[in-house]
């Protein structure tokens, strides 16, 4: 192994040299030029650390190759006196630190080293045959920014000092030290006269009272703020009291809880026909109405439960106990010159339109002398006029009411004229049931309906919270009132004809859960200047309505002031339907008080609906099975019987309207507060 020859760097040019005999001396190897220069800065040359290419092999041991060839080094430009030969006998001790050869040419090198290693090696030949101008890339700096390009690199130029080998930064960047500023003056120190020094400096006394005057300011507006919050409070509860009725004021005229076990006949009477506003007839049997667990059940049945052939052709039901007397014989038709102007409601319109308005027309002593109201436009109701009797008329489209309920009423025992109302109750669950709360004047001083008004407490529906109408996560409550029946709007071609009937209402709503599953208080307050709906307490209002004639009413009639005719916003015309005439429009109330119609006596109905033609159920949501319009629109409620009659819970105490109790408070004198007179 030791007559193997040592590898040839690749920066060794010419022939392979023969190898020497042990006799003969080591003759000294011809000066090899530098290799070409490189296109890129990274690939070898004599004094960079970058591998060798592939096709010159590898080193085996770093002292062999150190020992019998020439060595990598960094060398300087003026060893070029150095001999390639290396000894065998050379030290390795006294090796100096390489020297890169641009530190050379800038005056940074030492002097060519003494080493017999080193002038024995390939590097120091090399290094005597470089001139000063070849520069090569140092170690570690960034390469060119493109490899490609023709421009030269140099390194940077560094300043040096004969004296030292260190290198030393520029006066610029080596005196790193700030300029001196003088400080600040303070703004608690006087100016420093000329004649004093520094120690004689005081505190301001002018800058202390500042100081004071800022904490002052900051308090006062402190103790400025709580005083309008306390007066802003203060004006609120008082604001508020004014729209609260005095509880010392008002005399309770009615407290039914429902606890005797059967109907308190001293405050209500049932309500017994057929409604041609609703699908239902209201009977007075116990199946419909019953009392369990002090609590008053309103419970709808089907009428095919009682009468299975009811909607054959023909078939006629006459209502037991019908409490609604037959009506006088209808009136002769116009003269054949009269104008007769009829109207419908468009498909889908959501016009609510009470249909209790047979209780208009009651006589001064509380009989029960009733006149019917008049069917929806072009329908033909079942009942043909009566309302103790209904038919089933294929030809006409009428069926025999569908459902069987219930209602009751105080009137003509318990009635009042400004005051509160408070209902406790759950609400019915089933599609398209209505269970509703409502007052209805006593007298009419106004005349029919809708000009005496109506005050309705609680109105709901039953479909589900689902339902895009407003369903049982709903209840409502609104006032009603309009002008003469007799009237009707001026129709224009293009546009909507005014209503002559006003509604205001207002909603309250759930997010979690709803009204039918669990029971809810229900007030209605009102007096001179204000109505007021809320339930479960005040913070929870449903609508709110103020009245002063010496304001004006807000756009929507709701909250603000002004007279209800004002909030009406009726046409200043509208045309007679008898006659066809255009009949100026005038304030049918101008003679009442400020609250008119509603500066009247009112009793209490509780009923629960079904369906019915009034709008309450608008067209084309939650899959209606009828139209308002059409005349055959019960008929087609019955058709769908399986559909919602599915709906409906089989338990009592979910289909059921619940009421658990009823309270009247008056505020007239406790001696008026319980008889018919006004």
């Amino acid at each position: 192994m030791g007559d193997l020859a040592p590898p040839r760097p690749f920066f060794l040019a010419g022939s392979r040299p023969r190898r020497p005999s042990p006799a003969e001396p080591p003759a000294a190897p011809a000066a090899a030029p530098p290799p070409p220069p490189s296109a890129f800065p990274f690939q070898a040359y004599p004094g960079n650390p970058d591998p060798l290419p592939s096709s010159y092999g590898r080193r085996r041991v770093s002292l062999e190759s150190l020992a019998n060839s020439p060595a990598y080094a960094y060398i300087s430009g003026s060893d070029s006196d150095c001999s390639a030969t290396l000894p065998r006998s050379g030290s390795l001790g006294d090796l100096h630190r390489p020297q890169p050869p641009f530190a050379a040419d800038h005056g940074l090198a030492s002097s060519s080293s003494t080493s017999d290693l080193y002038r024995a090696s390939a590097a120091a030949p090399i290094a005597a045959a470089l001139t000063p101008a070849q520069i090569f890339r140092p170690p570690f700096l960034s390469p060119a920014s493109r490899p490609t390009s023709t421009l030269s690199w140099a390194p940077p130029v560094l300043e040096h000092n004969a004296s030292s080998t260190a290198l030393h930064l520029s006066p610029s960047t080596s005196n790193l030290a700030l300029a001196h500023r003088p400080p600040l003056p303070s703004t608690m120190l006087e100016k420093v006269p000329e004649d004093k020094s520094v120690d004689s400096l005081q505190v301001v006394p002018r800058q202390v009272n500042r100081h004071k005057m800022s904490w002052w300011v900051t308090f006062a507006c402190i103790v400025l703020g709580v005083a309008g919050a306390a007066l802003l409070c203060y004006t609120g509860v008082n604001d508020a009291k004014k729209k609260m009725l005095d509880e010392s004021q008002l005399c309770l005229v009615m407290n039914d809880d429902f606890s005797t076990g059967s109907l308190n006949d001293a405050y209500w009477s049932r309500d017994v026909q057929v409604d041609d506003r609703g699908f239902q007839i209201t009977t007075n049997t116990d199946k419909n109405l019953f009392l369990l667990n002090n609590e008053l059940y309103i419970f709808p049945t089907l009428t095919r439960d009682d009468v299975p052939d009811y909607a054959s052709d023909g078939q006629t039901y006459d209502v037991p106990g019908c409490t609604a007397d037959v009506p006088p014989a209808p009136a002769p038709a116009p003269a054949s010159n009269a104008t007769t102007t009829t109207t419908t409601a468009p498909r889908g319109a959501h016009t609510h339109v009470r249909r209790q308005q047979q209780d208009t027309n009651s006589t001064d002593t509380g009989n029960s002398t009733t006149t019917p109201a008049p069917p929806a436009l072009g329908v033909t109701p079942a009942s043909g006029g009566n309302s103790c009797k209904a038919v089933t008329n294929t030809a006409a489209g009428s069926v025999i009411n569908p459902v069987m309920s219930a209602k009751i009423t105080t009137k003509g025992k318990v009635g009042i004229k400004y005051g509160r109302v408070e209902v406790v109750a759950k609400i019915a669950s089933g599609d398209w049931l209505w269970p509703a709360v409502w007052m209805m004047p006593e007298n009419n001083t106004y005349g029919p309906w809708p000009l005496s008004g109506e005050i309705d407490i609680l109105e709901a529906r039953g479909n589900g919270p689902s339902y895009p109408a407003q369903g049982t996560n709903f209840v409502r409550s609104q006032l009603q009132y309009g002008l003469d029946q007799t009237l009707t709007p001026i129709t224009v071609p293009g546009t909507q004809p005014p209503p002559l009937t006003k509604d205001l209402f207002g909603w309250f709503s759930l997010k979690r859960t709803s009204f039918d599953k669990s029971f809810h208080t229900y007030v209605v307050e009102w007096d001179e200047s204000f109505i007021r709906f809320w339930v479960d307490g005040r913070v929870r209002s449903i609508l709110e309505v103020d009245v002063d004639p010496k304001t004006k009413p807000s756009k929507t009639g709701e909250g603000g002031g002004g007279t209800f005719w004002d909030k009406g916003k009726f046409p200043a015309t509208a045309q007679n339907k008898t006659t066809g005439s255009v009949v100026v429009v005038k304030d049918p109330w101008v003679d009442g008080g400020v609250t008119a119609p509603f500066d009247q006596r009112f009793y209490l109905n509780i009923d629960l609906g079904v369906g019915g033609r009034t709008g309450w159920f608008p067209d084309d949501e939650g899959g209606k099975p009828w139209f308002d319009g059409s005349a055959t629109a019960m008929r087609d409620f019955n058709n769908a019987i399986d559909t919602w009659s599915a709906t409906w819970p089989q338990s009592a105490d979910d289909r059921a309207f619940r009421i658990a109790s009823v309270k009247m408070w008056s505020k007239e004198p406790c001696g008026n507060a319980n008889t018919n007179t006004k």
